[in-house]
């Protein structure tokens, strides 16, 4: 996905400030350590989560991101030997690996199709017993807790104002920000496919764990095994 200009200003204002990443990245390493491990992260971004994996000293982290504003940031902030930065699709480009982690529901951005078959992308880069961890968001349960849509005034700072839409289609959510940067108006949709907890579990029978990340079951943790 490829982010307009001013993101990272709302990155820094609002979802760096607002999400436990040592947390999130404490518990991926219970469902599978991180020591000695070959990782990748798909969609990383300004390397929030990146700075808590190394902590766990993998052998081996490829961080990867196809926008080239988040590649420019990763090398400059990332210098260690075993730490690999990608300008790329992820999910379509990449090594094999042990561990793939994918947050901020980045693999649900396409269609339903489209989810499915990068699922399956990354799990054909998996080595035997490995793990693919991602974060998605269970659209027909957002859509029941709010079936109106949420519409929330999301930052405000001398720079940025913006607020978030959700709404619902048949086939897809969009999470719309609107509003001004420096006095100039902005607006970006990041589309995000219809997916249900309940799919997940019955396609990956007995090589998934779902992990709630709030009190609402609206945001998850999926892990798929590699049996």
């Amino acid at each position: 996905m490829l982010h307009p200009f001013w993101y990272y200003q709302l990155y820094k204002e609002v979802f760096e400030k607002n999400r436990d990443y040592a947390c999130e990245i404490d518990f991926i390493n219970r469902i599978f350590p991180i020591n000695g491990a070959s990782v990748v992260e798909i969609g990383s971004g300004t390397g929030r989560h990146a700075e808590q994996l190394v902590k766990y000293r993998p052998l081996h982290l490829e961080l990867v991101d196809i926008d080239m504003e988040a590649f420019y940031r990763l090398k400059e902030k990332f210098t260690q030997s075993n730490v690999e930065i990608i300008n790329a699709d992820g999910f379509e480009t990449g090594n094999q690996a042990d561990l793939v982690v994918c947050m901020f529901s980045v693999v649900q951005q396409t269609s339903i199709d489209g989810f499915w078959s990068r699922v399956e992308l990354v799990r054909n880069r998996i080595v035997r017993k490995g793990c693919f961890v991602f974060e998605f968001i269970d659209t027909e349960k957002s859509e029941s807790l709010f079936p109106s849509g949420l519409k929330n005034k999301l930052c405000e700072s001398q720079d940025l104002n913006v607020f978030i839409e959700t709404i619902y289609e048949e086939d897809q959510s969009i999470i719309r920000y609107s509003g001004t940067f420096r006095d100039r108006e902005i607006t970006y949709d990041a589309v995000l496919a219809r997916l249900e907890t309940e799919e997940l579990l019955k396609k990956y029978n007995g090589q998934i764990t779902i992990q709630p990340l709030d009190n609402f079951g609206r945001r998850n943790l999926a892990a798929i095994r590699k049996i």
